[in-house]
């Protein structure tokens, strides 16, 4: 069962992370991956942030965060620049560009959304995002742990 159930949650992130680039072609974000959106989600959120806190923040690793920074500012969706305060902090905003991609990314999100939880009962979707919820604790506090790489 312990084998079965970590391919399965493996392949559920594979196959969504397949599907969600599909929405997000389909709904005019054809230069955006789903990384980049966990980024533009933060953001969204509390923009003008330093890269460290947007890695805690996403859950990405250094290298796909630097390399979905590097695409997303090469694309012109964000800025980096310094910390007024810490030279050594690199802060990352949004563009104009980015802030206009939010109804299309919701769109897109939402459209994922529905086929994840096409046909599953209220009661035991909220149960299995509970459990969810609680095995994200579990592995972020882990990680904390071990130390990152």
């Amino acid at each position: 069962m312990l084998q079965s159930s970590l391919l399965a949650l493996s392949g559920v992130y594979h196959i969504k992370e397949r599907i969600f680039s599909r929405l997000l072609r389909a709904n005019g974000l054809e230069n955006m991956s789903p990384a980049q959106t966990r980024i533009l989600m933060a953001l969204w959120i509390q923009d003008d942030v330093p890269v460290r806190h947007l890695a805690q923040l996403t859950s990405l690793d250094k290298s796909t965060l630097s390399l979905s920074l590097s695409r997303m500012e090469q694309n012109g969706v964000i800025l980096r620049g310094g910390d007024p305060v810490d030279r050594r902090v690199v802060r990352v905003k949004l563009t104009e560009l980015g802030r206009s991609y939010r109804s299309s990314c919701d769109q897109a999100m939402k459209e994922l959304a529905d086929i994840l939880y096409d046909q599953i009962p209220p009661d035991e979707l909220e149960m299995f995002l509970s459990v969810l919820r609680r095995i994200f604790e579990n592995i972020s506090h882990q990680e904390d742990l071990l130390g990152s790489d």
